[in-house]
């Protein structure tokens, strides 16, 4: 892509990869190839790292604490957004909009932020300003103008190209996507999921459960296990987005992070869950026949049921579980709660009530030597008799 002659004034700074440096004068440059980009260091490498830009500057974010861990120096520009992730190279793209040029251009930043300046893609609209984008399988980062509307620009960084390409509704005051099987999701300031479908243009809308009705969501990441998660630019705070491809889809808070004045996220869709993955556990309880069962909630347990117990109820006390039988029966009891990190990540908490013969209370004597139903007792490998028992009455 070879971009004409042109002239700009250049004030305070120039890119690494122009040749002059001049303050407050109007120099005329001839351009021979897309802005002569500068040799690029080493690519990222894709990974779980979740990128941010912050004030112009890249970052990574520690999903331990929540900070911020810049890479590279500060850019000049006064608008440094779309950020997105480029699986076919290994680089960040983003579209500038610096304080001399009402055109946006393109750049790409490698994994030591070093930003090279690509110029304007072909097809891409005077004036345009996008704060929010990504990049599908093919190579193409999707860039969704402030202004709104109902127009995409589906930009070829290989080719250094552009498309419009039409959406059935409006998507609002998004201000980042992510990428998940050839659609976008995006929270507008009303806290709507917005899917946008890059097969068809399809926009749906949804209400998300767990976020404030006002807010701005400007950064947002995807991963291989088809995970969506937000960052909330006023405080920080990072939610992981489920049920997306429903109609009530659910934030669940998982870091707080950092405010920061102005944000963009982005992240290698094919890598892995950042978040340490958590195991299944077990826990058992043995209780008479008939009696209830109280234990310890298990670690990371929460109040909601997999799968059902059969036989009985079980209610959540604070940190106990109490298992209530239905009747007398010696069957063993399993069913299953949630386990949930404060991550997000989620397991099995198997529970198995056991039962044995109820202890006959002092003063009762066996009424019947016939085996009780549904109670075998194994001692030493042979078939044991279990006597029921009524209360005592007096001899005469």
């Amino acid at each position: 892509m070879k971009p004409p002659l042109f002239t700009r004034t250049i004030k305070d700074f120039v890119y690494t990869n122009a040749v002059i440096v001049a303050f407050g004068i109007t120099a005329l440059l001839l351009v021979t190839a897309m802005r002569m980009p500068v040799a690029q260091a080493a690519p990222f490498t894709c990974s779980s790292t979740f990128y941010q830009l912050i004030d112009e500057r890249l970052h990574t974010l520690n999903i331990s604490d929540g900070t911020y861990d810049p890479i590279g120096p500060t850019q000049p520009f006064e608008t440094y957004n779309a950020l997105g992730y480029n699986t076919e190279d290994n680089l960040l793209y983003a579209l500038i909009v610096d304080d001399v040029a009402d055109d946006a251009e393109l750049v790409s930043i490698d994994d030591a932020g070093t930003v090279t300046n690509l110029g304007t893609p072909t097809g891409l609209p005077s004036g345009l300003l996008s704060l929010a984008g990504d990049f599908d399988e093919s190579g193409n980062l999707w860039a969704y103008p402030i202004t709104g509307g109902t127009t995409m620009y589906k930009i070829d960084v290989s080719a250094g190209t552009s498309t419009s390409e039409t959406l059935s509704a409006d998507p609002g005051t998004v201000r980042d996507f992510m990428y998940h099987s050839n659609s976008l999701y995006g929270i507008n300031f009303d806290g709507v999921l917005q899917r946008v479908s890059l097969t068809t243009g399809t926009v749906n809308s949804a209400a998300v459960s767990g976020l404030a009705s006002t807010g701005k969501y400007g950064a947002g990441w995807s991963n291989n296990n088809g995970d969506i998660y937000v960052s909330n630019t006023d405080t920080g705070k990072v939610y992981k987005i489920t049920e997306y491809n429903t109609a009530a889809p659910v934030a669940e808070l998982i870091l707080n992070g950092t405010a920061t004045n102005s944000t963009d996220g982005g992240s290698c869709y094919l890598a892995n869950n950042p978040f340490p993955p958590i195991e299944d556990v077990s826990v058992e309880c043995t209780t008479e026949v008939g009696s209830p069962c109280i234990f310890d909630v298990p670690d990371l347990c929460v109040n909601q049921l997999i799968t059902a117990p059969q036989r009985g109820t079980s209610v959540f006390s604070g940190t106990k579980i109490t298992y209530t039988p239905n009747s007398n029966t010696a069957d063993q009891e399993r069913y299953t709660y949630l386990r949930r990190s404060s991550q997000g990540q989620t397991a099995n908490c198997f529970v198995t009530i056991n039962f044995i013969p109820k202890v006959p209370d002092a003063g009762d004597e066996p009424t019947s030597s016939k085996p009780l139903a549904g109670i075998v007792a194994a001692v030493s490998g042979t078939m044991a008799t279990v006597f029921s028992y009524s209360r005592w009455r007096q001899h005469r």
